[in-house]
């Protein structure tokens, strides 16, 4: 049913009011219920906007001649509940759970709209109230429970919805509220703050293991995190005295390449353990002299991104176009 303005309500009301003049606000209360009753039950036929609108508008005009009726504006908040008009309704069932606290109807339809706008700490004191109404009733402790999930205390909602399963073993609302307080712990949905946060399915578990893809990206982005701190700095790739023996055929280094080939990517859960030559070039004026190894490196997930965190290599050293082998 489309939303409306209040202007539109307030117009509705006018209407009625000439139509009903001199009949008994019994008579007008009954009416509107019977226009609006079949349509806010568990299983409402297909809506019939000019019928549940003159409903609304006898109910309303009723409270505005008795203020003290209840009745009405519970049928109101349930009525404007079936029009999605979400905080008018919350209103009636304030207005009703305020002058009759202790009837569990009002505090039950309180509380559900207090859970869906995100008023979670009035709607957990609806809840244990209706623990105490109901004498510890399967459906009071299934709402003090769904209550308990939306502000974040999972124990106690499991406990809850514990209590309420031993007494409805086979009750799908009972445990619906279980999968979602096991979604929430397991990980499976962000912690809810309010109903409208269930409209959606629950996201998929993540997975404890990295796709091949995701495996990849990780070597490369350590990889090159990794070769972008030697190139820099080629002091971190060879002691003085290796510099020195290197630099009587290359010449004073000027630059230094380093690339992966033969790379074997394995990985455990999210930590990697690729094995890979490395070639190490480090050019100089004269000549590029090239250093290869196995490398092992163990790549973890940090802050700034996939890291290499520990590295063993065993080099060598090969011959240089145009110079004597160099041995170590």
């Amino acid at each position: 049913m489309t939303l409306r303005s209040s202007e539109e309500f307030e117009a509705d009301v006018a209407s009625v009011e000439a139509a009903v003049k001199g009949r008994s606000h019994d008579d007008i209360y009954l009416e509107g219920v019977g226009l609006i009753g079949p349509f806010i039950g568990d299983r409402p036929p297909p809506m019939d906007p000019e019928r549940f609108g003159r409903g609304l508008a006898l109910l309303e005009y009723v409270v505005r001649l008795n203020p003290i009726n209840w009745a009405a504006m519970w049928v109101l908040g349930r009525g404007y509940r079936r029009a999605n008009s979400l905080m008018r309704s919350a209103d009636f069932f304030a207005r009703a759970y305020a002058l009759a606290p202790d009837e569990l109807a009002n505090a039950v339809e309180y509380q559900y709209a207090c859970m869906t706008l995100g008023r979670i700490d009035e709607a957990v004191r609806l809840g244990r109230q209706q623990v105490a109404l109901a004498g510890g009733s399967a459906d009071a402790h299934s709402n003090l429970a769904a209550a308990l999930l939306l502000q974040g205390d999972l124990d106690a909602a499991t406990a809850e919805v514990t209590a309420a399963t031993a007494l409805a073993p086979q009750d799908e609302v009972i445990n619906n509220v279980r999968r979602a307080i096991d979604d929430v712990r397991e990980g499976r949905r962000p912690q809810p703050t309010s109903l409208r946060d269930f409209e959606g399915p629950p996201t998929p578990p993540p997975s404890d293991r990295l796709t091949p893809e995701e495996a990849w990206f990780a070597f490369e982005e350590a990889f090159t995190a990794y070769r972008t701190l030697l190139e820099a700095s080629p002091d971190r790739i060879v002691s003085q005295e290796e510099r020195d023996q290197i630099e009587e055929c290359s010449g004073p280094i000027q630059r230094v390449e380093i690339r992966a080939t033969e790379v074997e990517l394995n990985w455990t859960g999210r930590t990697l353990n690729p094995v890979f030559t490395e070639h190490t070039t480090l050019v100089g004026p004269k000549n590029a002299v090239t250093r290869d190894g196995r490398l092992h490196m163990r790549i973890e997930a940090r802050e700034e991104g996939w890291r290499a965190t520990t590295c063993s290599v065993l080099p060598r050293l090969r011959k240089p176009d145009g110079a004597d082998p160099l041995t170590r």
